[in-house]
């Protein structure tokens, strides 16, 4: 994911743990999970600054296996 600060600075990070409205993220080369907390409806980083998190579909497309399917399909060999 990219976390960006509203001060314009951006990282790249992966989820690490979501608690409530806690969450913590792994970023590379820094030892310990960096922790953001979510207050009123924002999510504020430990040093004071508003963040975002952006996930972008096209770096972790080879992480999930896609299964083809239509909606509405039901899956052969199951029942309600």
């Amino acid at each position: 994911m990219v976390i960006r600060y509203s001060d314009g600075s951006y990282i790249e990070g992966a989820v690490h743990r979501l608690e409530g409205a806690t969450m913590h993220a792994a970023v590379a080369g820094i030892d310990d999970a960096i922790e953001y907390t979510l207050i009123r409806d924002k999510w504020i980083s430990e040093t004071g600054l508003v963040v975002t998190f952006e996930f972008p579909i096209e770096k972790g497309m080879g992480l999930f296996r896609i299964m083809p399917g239509t909606i509405g399909e039901r899956e052969a060999g199951l029942v309600n």
